[in-house]
């Protein structure tokens, strides 16, 4: 309730850290054709008017100790492997989008002799949507990482912070309902294309599962989100 209520959000404090490189951040702005130099630190919120460093800028920098983890399963629920992503959440965010796309891979099915039809095992859009929503709403205030479990059958997005004071499971799956805990990561999210507008996550997710057998779950605890998007096909 505290942190709720404080007037000035997460991002925009003073990082507790201000010995900050952004030659991660740098390459992936870069990538993406947004400017970022020290000129635009302060329109990106990662300084705040006095100069200092922001948490949004601990974020963002090659110092960042917000981690996400992917953990593989067997068919049995045991582990067979972990990987743990330092750095730029912006760099997490890129590896783990690649990583997952391993686990996505097209089936192809020919329609006649000259037309083929892909479709894969999970919906692209909904997979992506999933781990940008796990990060652009997590509570980064405590150090608990974000998990990304594989399964044989699903994927789930584990996220801490539950959801946005006030926000409702009905409201988060609303088209246009939208309640950020973080506005400045998924600003710089909506500029890399990784969202493509604010409020239309979940419900996006829904509409790419509309025509599946099987439908998406989504679990709110008080600090806890969990997304599980189920495999369409084997």
């Amino acid at each position: 309730m505290i942190q709720e209520n404080n007037p000035i959000r997460w991002e925009a404090r003073v990082s507790p850290r201000q010995d900050l490189s952004f030659s991660q951040a740098q390459s992936l702005f870069a990538s993406h054709g947004v400017p970022f130099g020290k000129e635009f630190w302060r329109g990106h919120g990662l300084q705040d008017e006095n100069g200092n460093f922001t948490n949004l800028g601990m974020l963002l920098s090659d110092q960042n100790t917000a981690g996400i983890h992917l953990a593989v399963f067997d068919a049995e629920g045991k582990v067979s492997s972990i990987s743990r992503f330092p750095g730029s959440i912006l760099l997490q965010m890129q590896t783990v989008r690649n990583r997952l796309d391993e686990f996505n891979p097209a089936h192809v099915r020919k329609t006649n002799l000259q037309e083929r039809e892909e479709k894969f095992p999970y919906p692209q859009h909904a997979l992506r949507e999933g781990l940008t929503n796990s990060l652009a709403h997590r509570d980064y205030s405590q150090p608990v990482e974000t998990a990304v479990n594989v399964f044989p059958d699903r994927i789930e997005f584990v996220s801490y912070g539950g959801l946005p004071f006030g926000l409702t499971v009905e409201d988060a799956m609303s088209l246009g309902v939208s309640a950020l805990r973080n506005p400045g990561l998924a600003e710089i999210f909506l500029r890399f294309h990784w969202m493509e507008r604010i409020g239309s996550g979940f419900a996006d997710i829904w509409r790419d599962y509309a025509k599946e057998p099987e439908q998406p779950s989504l679990t709110c605890l008080p600090k806890t989100i969990k997304l599980v998007l189920p495999k369409t096909l084997e």
